[in-house]
């Protein structure tokens, strides 16, 4: 499912929005198992945590809230850490990547799969030269502890789960 992206992403924002794509075209992209429908899945780039509950980017300067959506059998979207280290010309930064999906559809097994869903993700970090390194993984409620308990009420059936990332990238000024 196609999501807003960044016309000519800068910093931090380009290798976010090259990972979101990636993940667009290649995690998830094939039909729901014992099902004929193809699998939804949304991947967004950077958000930002506001009230306890995450925003994505719509324009240059216009966020909406990113509801969960049981319509849908799977979402993502990026938190940046505000801190950000500098070394000469490059930068670090700590990256929170968030998954919210459904495993009943996701997945061809038929018990719950969570291990399998999380295996798919981190076969793409692992592979794609994208500057991001795994630092950990956090499932269920503790992956959660930055929202609202609004928010979190709202999470069945999505299984959660969070990647916490390291990002080095280069900062162009030209």
């Amino acid at each position: 499912m196609a999501t807003p992206t960044i016309t000519d992403p800068q910093g931090i924002d380009d290798p976010i929005q090259r990972l979101q794509n990636y993940f667009t075209s290649k995690l998830w992209t094939g039909k729901i198992p014992d099902d004929s429908r193809a699998i939804s899945y949304s991947s967004y780039g950077k958000a930002c945590i506001i009230n306890g509950k995450p925003y994505y980017y719509v324009s240059a300067i216009d966020y909406k809230e990113l509801l969960m959506n049981d319509k849908i059998d799977g979402h993502s979207f990026f938190v940046v850490n505000n801190s950000v280290e500098f070394n000469d010309y490059m930068h670090q930064s700590d990256v929170d990547l968030y998954f919210f999906v459904d495993l009943k559809k996701l997945s061809a097994v038929t018990t719950r799969a969570e291990q399998e869903v999380i295996k798919d993700v981190m076969e793409i970090l692992r592979l794609e030269p994208n500057g991001f390194k795994l630092k950990s993984t956090t499932m269920g409620e503790d992956a959660l502890k930055d929202f609202s308990d609004e928010y979190t009420q709202t999470m069945q059936p999505f299984f959660v789960f969070k990647f916490s990332l390291e990002l080095i990238y280069e900062f162009n000024f030209c």
